[in-house]
């Protein structure tokens, strides 16, 4: 069974219960928050624009930008999980939301070019080559000028579903990203989750 397969089994196995306690993040996290963060590192939106949303789950942050953003913006949700995009299309209807099952390795190829992605609480769970690629795969699918925000989780632990990053590993995942990117930012923690926020400009 390939990384992505093994990621995909684990996340459709898990009971509603799991789901809320792994999707709620590590403290909770508060989404209005984190959506306000966002927009302000994509910056202003103008016209028609496409965003995404790397790793949605359930939807609960897709849902928040949503509602946020002019209704002249499509807001794109990928995740591997089959159970999450069936939990994410079930919420009430917003103005040109839609959810898509793909792997950041290698995104669906109807998602197109966007505007601006973030992608919160998620890349912990995946493997250094899996960041790798995921990063990537985005910078490919970013308009020139459009912005990547994400968070990473520091710390020494490297095992199945929790994927840290030393300081050593952080430093070089920002010198590599800055070969991809104009300009690539480290933020120290600006919330209660003391999350590491990396934001990216194409």
């Amino acid at each position: 069974m390939s990384e992505a397969a093994t990621e995909r089994f684990w996340w459709d196995g898990l009971t509603p219960a799991e789901i809320l306690l792994n999707t709620a993040g590590y403290p909770p996290y508060d989404a209005s928050r984190a959506a306000g963060f966002i927009l302000d590192a994509i910056g202003p939106l103008t016209g028609f624009a496409r965003l995404l949303d790397l790793g949605c789950g359930e939807g609960r942050l897709t849902a928040e930008v949503a509602e946020i953003v002019p209704s002249t913006t499509e807001v794109v949700g990928v995740d591997i999980s089959h159970t999450m995009i069936q939990r994410a299309s079930t919420r009430p209807p917003l103005h040109d939301v839609v959810y898509r099952i793909g792997d950041g390795r290698n995104l669906p190829e109807r998602c197109g070019m966007f505007d601006g992605a973030w992608s919160v609480a998620m890349f912990q769970h995946i493997p250094w080559d899996a960041k790798i690629h995921y990063i990537a795969d985005v910078c490919d699918h970013l308009r020139s000028g459009a912005t990547f925000a994400f968070t990473v989780a520091v710390g020494d632990e490297d095992m199945f579903l929790n994927h840290q990053l030393t300081e050593d590993d952080l430093a070089e995942l920002v010198t590599w990203m800055s070969t991809i990117f104009d300009n690539v930012t480290r933020y120290f923690p600006v919330d209660e989750n003391g999350w590491t926020w990396i934001e990216a400009t194409k």
